[in-house]
Order: C-alpha cells, then structure tokens, then sequence
C-alpha cells in the first residue's frame, strides 16, 4: 500500500469511524448533531445497549457503518440529554446507490442545570439596539459606532447610529443584502449574492459594485499600515495560507510568513481520489496544490454526495493561522507549531513567542478577537454554548484574564470596544430564531 494509503485509512480511524468502505451486511449512517442550531463536537454514538463506538468531529459531523437492520442510535454527550434514533426497516430502504442513509441534523437538548448557569442577571449586560420594532440581521462598529443591518415595518435599512442611539446615517435598500463586512482599510460593505455596496467610515458617500471584486480583491487584504498592504492567499486545499507584504509605493510584493498543515493537505488529497474520484492519484502529494471552490461547488451541482459536501465543507476549510494588527506591531497567529510570531509594520519578524493555549484546552474555537482599539487581543472558547475570551499576553503569549459571557449561549459575532463586549443572539426559543438577532453588549472587568 502506498503511503497516502497508509495515512489515509489512519487518519479516517482517528477522524470518525472504522470505515468508509460499505460492505455487505452494512449501511453508512451520516449526519450532524447540534446544540441549537449550532453544530457540536465530541458527541458519543452508539447501538442501543453496547458502548460508543465514535465521535463527532469539530464541525459536529458523523459517519458510521451500522448492521443493515433495524436498531437504535443512541447519541450522548457530557452537557446534553441523550438522544435516541431509530433506525427502522423503512428508512433503510431508502438508502442511496451508496448504500449511505443521511439522518440530517440530529437535535441535543441542553441539560437544564447547564442552562441555569448562564442565566445571570446582571447590570453589566444590556441591550446595544433597543428598539423592539427592528429586526437586526448584522452589524459592524465603524468609528466606534455602530453600523446595523435591519428589517423595520418591511423595510431593509442600513442605519449608523451613535452609542446614544442618535441616527448618523440612514439608507434604505432594494436589494436583500445579508450581511456586513468590514474590510482592511475600515470601510463598510453590504453583502448580497451578486452584489456589495460600500459606504465610507464617515458615511459620506456610497455606491456598488459586482461581487466578484470582494471574492477578487477585498477577502485577500487583511491589513493596511500607511506604506504597505497585507494579502492572505490559501493554497494546498486551504491548509496553506501565505501572507504577503505589498509596497504602496512600487507595488512590490514579498513573502511575510508561511503556515502550512500538510497532514492534513495529504490527507484531503487522498480522500478527494480515493473516496470521491474513486482512483490513486497519478502521482504522490507535492506542496502547491491550489484548491479551487469552484471545482468543488461544480461537483456538488452535479452530485450531492455527502463525500463531497464533508470534503468541501469540513475537510478543507481554511487553517486557521490569522495575522492580526496589534499597537504598532503585526502578530502572525501560528497555531500549527503553537507558537506567535511578531513584526514591525514593515514586516520585519522581531521575535518567536512560545503560545500553547490552542493546544492544551479542547474547546478553543478558532478565532482571535482584537478589541477595536487594536490594544488587546483573545482567545475565544467555546464549551456547550458558553463563550469564554481569554486575554493573551503578547509578551509570554500565556492567558492572562478571562471574561465569560454570562448571559447567553452561542453568541454570534463578537466584537470589542471601549472595554465592552458586543455580540448578537439569537432566541432560541422563538421561531423566527434563524432570522432574528439582538444586539446585547456586556461591560468587562
């Protein structure tokens, strides 16, 4: 067997379940488990009666091979109630060619002692937006004010207000624009499916333009100093990611940093042959593969297998090394080889700080959060809903604060500014809950 081989069928073991392989006499059962709404990881499944046998992944997926009969999957997890499916005679006639039968989303309930933990009620958290009226889709702080995406009386608006609540900016849209970026040099964009519109920090002036500049030009740049620009360009199945120094002046580019995840690249690369394209690929791994979503969203047009969907969803999602504007320094996120490396704003590396926080605590959430200011920067955590920021010093790249979010599970979107949090929730309970957001903010201390 060649090595590919060999470190594929390993790190399928690891991943999710015995194998990928239908055999007589079995079926693969797949599908996602999640906490409302919001996929959950490390979740135990079983036959009714034996022990567990695997495990969601991060992005709370599952694949399985069960006996071809009828039985029950029990799914379990340390924070929610067990959760038991049938598998009956009827459902398993309707597998596919594949011999793969899709549960969906499979639902777990918060236990409620779990609940009552994070249902404070305390003076420090509040409502950023308070008008009942107004639905909030999105939002963005722009010059420490807040720009929101609302749905009011039938009316899609985008409305700048100040942190008294007075309009500065107002404009309504025809188009069904779903969210709001920000890009590196502070403007604020409203994304729609075939076109963005811009407005300027001050709100001063806007206009529009096609989508394919966004995916082209503004996702690239990640940050602007007064003589350079930063790209980020991924490469090798998104499991590279390359960081770019451009001159203002002469247009120059040179390399910044590298961080590349190439188990995991190898890995995408035997999938994509031996289980998608079901053949050896005609030569062993070699860096520079460039992934192109395009090719995998043409796959998906004509093939909704759920191979297809894990790779391009889960398995080549971007690795997660951010580079991140800090004071008068840039800090390159390694978290591959768990360490942070800082430069001047010429992109000169200045020192190698040793950081370990992503690898010693299992519910760190991919995502680092500077506060608007550029001073602080961190770590986000996730366990069962409850965020957790833990602020990293830049100095020993060890934790030194920690503040929870208390009032609220799975918030969405956190920002930072003047020593206050700012996130949106959802109602879980209501159900409009897909579309409905509320703008809370919580003081830190």
């Amino acid at each position: 067997m060649s090595s590919i081989g060999c470190k594929l069928s390993l790190f399928v073991v690891l991943i999710i379940s015995a194998s990928f392989v239908y055999s007589q006499g079995f079926v693969q059962v797949t599908g996602c488990t999640l906490f409302y709404d919001y996929p959950v990881e490390g979740v135990n499944i079983a036959i009714d009666g034996q022990p567990a046998f695997a495990k969601t992944d991060s992005k709370g997926f599952f694949s399985v091979q069960i006996p071809n009969k009828p039985l029950t999957l029990v799914f379990s997890h340390v924070s929610g109630k067990t959760k038991k499916v049938k598998i009956t005679a009827s459902m398993l006639r309707k597998q596919n060619a594949e011999n793969i039968l899709n549960l969906g989303n499979i639902e777990i309930e918060l236990k409620i002692n779990e609940l009552e933990t994070v249902q404070v009620v305390s003076s420090r958290i509040e409502k950023a937006y308070n008008k009942p009226e107004a639905w909030i889709l999105d939002y963005e702080i722009v010059n420490g004010n807040l720009a929101l995406l609302l749905l009011e009386d039938k009316k899609r608006l985008i409305r700048a207000v100040n942190l008294k609540d007075s309009t500065l900016f107002e404009i309504r849209t025809k188009k069904k624009y779903r969210s709001l970026y920000k890009d590196f040099a502070g403007n604020l964009h409203a994304l729609a499916s075939d076109s963005i519109f811009q407005l300027f920090p001050d709100f001063s002036d806007c206009y529009a333009y096609p989508i394919s500049r966004y995916h082209e030009q503004l996702k690239h740049c990640v940050i602007n100093t007064d003589n350079s620009m930063y790209l980020q360009l991924f490469g090798d199945f998104n499991q590279q990611v390359n960081y770019f120094k451009v001159d203002k002046k002469s247009g120059k580019r040179t390399v910044l940093a590298t961080a590349f995840d190439e188990q995991q690249a190898i890995y995408n690369q035997g999938f994509l042959y031996y289980e998608i394209l079901g053949k050896k690929p005609k030569t062993s791994y070699s860096k520079g593969f460039i992934f192109d979503p395009d090719q995998i969203d043409e796959l998906l047009d004509a093939n909704r297998s759920w191979k297809i969907q894990y790779f391009s969803k889960i398995l080549c999602r971007p690795t997660y090394q951010p580079l991140k504007r800090i004071g008068d320094n840039l800090y390159l996120f390694n978290h591959l080889e768990n360490k942070i490396i800082r430069f001047d704003l010429d992109g000169n590396e200045l020192a190698e700080i040793p950081a370990n926080y992503a690898k010693v605590d299992k519910s760190w959430a991919n995502e680092i959060i500077v506060n608007e200011e550029e001073t602080r920067c961190f770590a986000k955590f996730i366990n069962t809903g409850i965020v957790t920021l833990k602020e990293i010093d830049l100095e020993t790249g060890r934790i030194k604060n920690t503040f929870k979010i208390e009032q609220h599970i799975f918030p969405e979107k956190i920002r930072i500014q003047n020593n206050e949090v700012y996130y949106l929730y959802r109602d879980y309970k209501k159900q409009d809950r897909n579309e409905r957001c509320y703008l809370w903010k919580q003081k830190m201390e």
